[in-house]
C-alpha cells in the first residue's frame, strides 16, 4: 500500500509531461458555470420524455424523433452539440449521448488543437413508478 502512495505522484508528473507535450492538444478549465449553461436544455429534456409518453417508446435517432411534429422538431432549436446517439435499454430506460460542442468544433477548426476538456456528457432517462425523470452528467 505504501508503493502505491509513492507511484502516484510519480505517476501524475508523467502523465502531465506526456500531456504538455503534445501539441496537438490543449486542456482549457471550465467552470462549473459555464459546464452548467453546457447542458442540453430543460425544454428538449421534457420533449424527449413527452415523446415516449405520446409515441409509447424511445426515438431511435435525432430525425425520428425532429419527424414527429413541430413541438419535437423546435426543442432542438438551441441544441448545441453536434453528435447525438440515442441508446435504448428497455420501454422505461435509455441513455442519451452528446458530443461535438459547436465551441469546441469552432476552436478546432481555428486552431487544429483537440480539446482534452471538451464538452460532452450523456442524460439517462429513467421511470420510477409511473413518471419519468432523467439525470445529465457532463465529462
Amino acid at each position: 500500500m505504501l508503493r502505491d502512495l509513492r507511484l502516484r505522484p510519480a505517476f501524475v508528473v508523467i502523465i502531465s509531461i506526456l500531456i504538455f507535450s503534445c501539441n496537438q492538444y490543449i486542456y482549457t478549465p471550465r467552470s462549473k458555470n459555464k459546464v452548467r449553461q453546457a447542458k442540453p436544455s430543460i425544454i428538449l429534456l421534457t420533449s424527449i420524455v413527452d415523446y415516449r409518453i405520446d409515441q409509447y417508446g424511445w426515438p431511435v435517432n435525432k430525425e425520428d424523433f425532429m419527424n414527429k411534429g413541430k413541438k419535437y422538431h423546435d426543442a432542438f432549436n438551441n441544441f448545441n452539440y453536434k453528435n447525438i446517439h440515442f441508446k435504448i435499454t428497455d420501454s422505461n430506460t435509455m441513455t442519451l449521448y452528446f458530443s461535438g460542442h459547436i465551441y469546441d468544433t469552432e476552436m478546432y477548426d481555428k486552431t487544429g488543437i483537440s480539446e482534452l476538456n471538451a464538452y460532452a456528457g450523456h442524460v439517462k432517462f429513467f421511470r420510477v413508478k409511473d413518471k419519468f425523470g432523467w439525470k445529465v452528467k457532463m465529462y
